[in-house]
């Protein structure tokens, strides 16, 4: 019988290696979120990046707080904020589940309804599903392009930055669920490349 080959074996415990985050995620679901969402978050957090600690909090309210002036959304900044604040234990990341609507300054646009936020490199993000079912989206269109908001999110936690690299899933949506539509939900060679660098990745 062949032997495998000692240099592909160590390519691939390398390689294995390498796959695996030290990062440690909390999902902080807030009240309305549909449960199986927070299964969802898990598997494309854990098979985009590699992460194995990913934690489900106990489900919040909502922080009146965040409210907007007219108290008919929640504003992303604020929301980011405060998950901030709730990250506890240890955790590196936290990732709010909402699905309010949630909106955030945009050029001249006070209010701008978003799909979700996070600033490159810091340790929060939210995710909102409030705009996925737009199109009549069935159970599966909006499940994926749920997953595709945390991936994307999640990514500019790891400090990656929006992607001009069509179907990438870290295009900037710009606003468009058609963008969304057209990602194929993973990361494009360059962006996999530059995550590698990033500290526990």
């Amino acid at each position: 019988m062949a032997r495998f080959p000692f240099v592909m074996l160590l390519c691939l415990v390398l390689g294995s290696a390498r796959a695996q985050s030290s990062a440690t995620f909390a999902l902080q679901p807030l009240d309305g979120i549909d449960p199986h969402l927070i299964d969802v978050a898990h598997a494309a957090i854990s098979e985009t990046y590699g992460v194995r600690s990913i934690t489900a909090l106990p489900v919040k309210a909502l922080p009146r707080s965040a409210l907007n002036a007219a108290g008919s959304r929640f504003r992303a900044e604020k929301l980011l904020g405060i998950l901030e604040e709730w990250r506890m234990g240890g955790y590196s990341r936290i990732v709010g589940l909402t699905d309010a609507d949630i909106s955030t300054t945009k050029g001249p646009y006070v209010d701008w309804g978003i799909f979700g936020m996070a600033n490159a490199k810091d340790s929060a993000c939210v995710v909102s599903t409030f705009r996925l079912g737009k199109g009549g989206a069935d159970e599966t269109l909006f499940e994926a392009r749920f997953k595709k908001v945390v991936i994307h999110e999640v990514g500019h936690t790891f400090g990656l930055a929006h992607c001009e690299v069509p179907g990438c899933v870290m295009q900037d949506a710009a606003g468009t669920i058609k963008t969304v539509d057209q990602s194929g939900g993973r990361l494009c060679s360059w962006c996999r490349r530059h995550l590698r660098f990033w500290p526990d990745r």
